[in-house]
């Protein structure tokens, strides 16, 4: 939300270092759920994996 309301102010023409901070907050925390969920979707797909060779070595 934060960085639409940035986008918004900008294309407005009312850019303020308020904007700025907020927008680039927003966009950081945009990057940390992106970049979590990155890295959370290749540790269960690692864990699958060695879950899927561990059944066939014991068939």
């Amino acid at each position: 939300m934060l960085v639409i309301a940035g986008l918004a102010a900008i294309v407005s023409g009312q850019l303020t270092l308020m904007v700025i901070g907020l927008t680039s907050l927003g966009a950081g925390g945009l990057f940390m759920c992106l970049l979590a969920g990155l890295l959370a979707d290749g540790w269960y797909h690692r864990q699958s994996v060695r879950s899927l060779k561990k059944r066939e070595s014991h068939s």
